[in-house]
């Protein structure tokens, strides 16, 4: 209904950056984390056992078909948009909202300082209310075979800095993971679903994708939307890179 009346008003309701086709994959997690690792997070570990498949699962197969059924309400060329498309059309208020991360923010921000916009989880599925999806998006290490490992520790506890994480995080507009982190400042648009992350959020750990698996959703995903392959034919290929 929301879709339908922003689309009569000549704006795009949702922006999708099928071209990259990871931007695909997110949507399928904000949704599915509203449905089947809801209400059963153990689904990996039974992929593993050999007792469930993604065919199998009724909630990977509508997840896959309502990403297809909304396309009506996609951007005009979606399939050939990348992320970064995506980020223009909400700046330039040629598209409403977009499926993807907290890092939109920043470079919508980019290209219009003026834009307004807020973050809220998608409202998929029966269960109330609904999960936001949270992951953790940068990791920093050093690898056990580098030459420099001692130039690398000092960086690193250079970086673990409360003052330079805080303004690293600042400027990347990121949220902490760890709690001994200095005074950053976050967009307003993150405001409402602050609280939100104690009470309703899944981490994406719990889907526990493979990348050989990832591959096949940005490849597939894309194909569904162009009519080219179905939910089910994607869902057999995600099962067969699943057993490698």
């Amino acid at each position: 209904s929301v879709c339908q009346k922003i689309k009569a008003a000549g704006i795009d309701p949702i922006a999708v950056g099928a071209k990259d086709g990871w931007p695909l994959e997110q949507l399928l997690y904000n949704q599915l984390v509203n449905t089947l690792y809801r209400t059963n997070p153990a689904f990996r570990q039974q992929q593993t056992a050999g007792t469930a498949t993604y065919a199998g699962s009724a909630e990977w197969k509508q997840a896959v078909s309502d990403m297809a059924a909304l396309k009506a309400y996609y951007n005009t060329g979606f399939s050939s948009t990348d992320f970064s498309g995506t980020s223009n059309l909400l700046a330039t208020g040629k598209a409403a909202m977009t499926i993807n991360g907290d890092f939109t923010i920043q470079p919508t921000k980019a290209v219009n300082s003026g834009a307004n916009l807020g973050v809220f989880p998608l409202p998929y599925g029966t269960s109330t209310p609904p999960n936001l999806t949270t992951f953790v998006d940068v990791t920093l290490g050093i690898a056990a075979k580098s030459t420099h490992i001692d130039a690398a520790r000092q960086f690193l506890q250079y970086f673990a800095q409360p003052a330079v994480m805080a303004t690293f995080l600042t400027q990347r507009q990121g949220l902490a993971t760890l709690d001994n982190v200095g005074q950053y400042t976050v967009d307003p648009a993150l405001t409402a679903s602050l609280p939100l992350l104690s009470t309703q959020a899944i981490n994406e750990a719990v889907i526990g994708t493979t990348s050989p698996v990832e591959v096949v959703i940005w490849k597939d995903a894309q194909a569904v939307l162009t009519g080219t392959a179905t939910a089910d034919q994607m869902l057999q290929d995600m099962d067969q890179a699943f057993k490698g």
